[in-house]
Parts: C-alpha cells; structure tokens; sequence
C-alpha cells in the first residue's frame, strides 16, 4: 500500500500490527527465533506496536534457547514499552538465569556467608 502511494486507514494499520505480531509467534512457536527476533526488529524500527503475547513468547524462547542476553535486551523494551511481565515471563528469566552455573555457585556462596554470619550472631 504504501509503495503504491496509499495511506493506510486505522483498520488496515491494525491488521498488519495484528499480523505482524502473529508471525513473530508463530516463528517462535516453530523454533526459528532468528526469523522471529529479525522480524520484531523491523516492527520496532518500523513502529508498529508489540504486543504482551510477542514479548512473552520471545522472552521465554530465548530463555528457553539459553540466550539471555536478547531475552534480557526484549524484557527491558518490554518494561520500557510500558508492558508490564507477567508471571510467567518472570519465571523463565528467573529460570534462565538460574540455570546458568556461576549464578547458581554466586547464590550458593552467598547463602552460605549468611548462615555463617547468622550464627556468629546467634
């Protein structure tokens, strides 16, 4: 439409954000998340609005995947869009990073330094 001149209406923009927004799932879905986070890139520079359904379904993919830092870079746009996680997303980046060994050894060490310190002062 807009290559052919025509300015699209407040129905057709909301279809191709609906759209838009269905492939990203769907590519996650069927595991291609690189289709799915090229795409959200476009629609970001594009403008056109992500829904929670995107977000979620990309932040729990990647986390999935084990690639946290794009599932960390999608859940910041996430908050910054004014979208707010819910549960289940906080559970897969709690998850992801849980399932990496240096958070968990750094969560083990400090739990043992508190237990120490607690019976110090006990």
């Amino acid at each position: 439409m807009v290559l052919g001149q025509i300015s699209p209406n407040r129905v057709t923009w909301s279809l191709h954000v609906k759209l838009n927004n269905m492939v990203v799932q769907g590519l996650c879905t069927n595991g291609n998340l690189d289709r799915a986070f090229q795409l959200y890139l476009g629609m970001r520079t594009r403008g056109i609005s992500v829904d929670a359904g995107t977000f979620d379904s990309l932040v729990k993919c990647f986390c999935k995947k084990g690639d946290l830092h794009k599932a960390a870079r999608i859940f910041d746009e996430m908050v910054l869009d004014g979208c707010v996680p819910d549960h289940g997303i906080w559970s897969a980046v709690v998850g992801g990073f849980w399932d990496r060994r240096k958070v968990r050894e750094a969560f083990e060490s400090i739990v043992v330094e508190l237990m120490n310190e607690f019976v110090e002062h006990v």
